[in-house]
């Protein structure tokens, strides 16, 4: 004998299948006779526990990476315990999970809701969240370092997965060529920043510096005179894009007279605050350009008081 809220409430099988269709804790009593003796009466009972829910829905269905997706839980059940899995190896055990993505692509999503008593329900959406890829930025420029007289820079783009993209070449102009030449009007150093938009939106930005420099000249005049009128009072060389520096004068029996490792102190005339007699004197400068390459100039210079 059953009691109410099932399928059957009797029964004289000796083995039946009962479907509960409440929960609760239900009473079954079982009487047993054998050639008309009857046995004593056996009393138990069944309990039907609360079966959970499981059901939810992310905040997010799709984006760039990295994405990051909330997941809302609506599942029902007292006391749950939760499992989820997230399609990319990761896993977790809280309510309402904040899940990042960092490696593109398509994922299914899997819930499972545990009651206190181990009644599980499990759920999944299959292919819920879409990651987007970035675009992938690089480029080169060619050269990287340019002279005044060769201004020109070529940006090579090797950039990928890319639908549109600005150049901006450091100089306040901008450029929409996938590969552009471009001229610079000074010397200096230029930040370059190209800006990369994927056919899904997302977005990246890849960044250089190029130079230019002064182009190295240099010049040594071959007289001067020390006689302190203002005009032409110095000895030494002239250029631009010099980084080292070194001047020695030597008499003409050889003797190194004047030694300067600094551009901005050239020669008066003078040795030990005496000027020197009127007479050719021999120079050797020794210098290297912004590009370390070494340069050596060798001459007489006039003096003429």
């Amino acid at each position: 004998i059953l009691a109410s809220g099932v399928s059957i409430t009797t029964s004289s099988s000796q083995n039946i299948v009962v479907n509960y269709s409440a929960t609760g804790t239900f009473p079954v009593l079982l009487n047993a006779d054998y050639n008309g003796c009857l046995a004593q009466p056996f009393t138990d009972s069944v309990t039907i526990y609360e079966m959970p829910t499981s059901e939810f829905f992310p905040s997010v269905f799709n984006g760039c990476v990295p994405l990051t997706v909330p997941f809302n839980n609506i599942s029902l059940g007292s006391q749950n315990t939760y499992d989820w899995n997230f399609g990319d190896g990761l896993k977790d055990q809280v309510t309402n999970p904040v899940h990042i993505y960092r490696t593109p692509g398509v994922y299914t999503v899997s819930l499972s809701s545990i009651t206190e008593n181990g009644c599980r329900a499990d759920s999944t959406i299959k292919n819920l969240i879409e990651v987007y890829a970035l675009p992938i930025g690089r480029f080169e420029p060619n050269p990287q370092v340019a002279d005044i007289l060769s201004p020109v820079i070529q940006f090579q783009n090797y950039s990928s997965n890319v639908a549109t993209y600005v150049w901006n070449l450091g100089d306040n102009t901008s450029s929409t060529i996938w590969s552009p030449n471009h001229m610079y009007s000074d010397t200096g150093s230029y930040n370059i920043t190209l800006m990369l938009v994927s056919p899904n939106g997302c977005v990246d930005t890849v960044r250089g510096i190029v130079k230019v420099e002064q182009h190295f000249s240099f010049y040594v005049p071959n007289t001067f005179t020390p006689n302190g009128d203002g005009v032409n009072d110095y000895f030494k060389g002239y250029g631009v894009a010099i980084n080292k520096y070194l001047l020695n004068i030597y008499n003409r029996w050889g003797e190194l007279i004047y030694s300067t490792n600094d551009y901005d102190k050239p020669w008066d005339g003078r040795i030990n605050n005496n000027l020197v007699q009127n007479d050719t004197y021999v120079y050797r400068i020794a210098l290297t350009d912004l590009h370390e390459i070494k340069h050596t100039y060798v001459g007489n210079v006039s003096v003429i008081k």
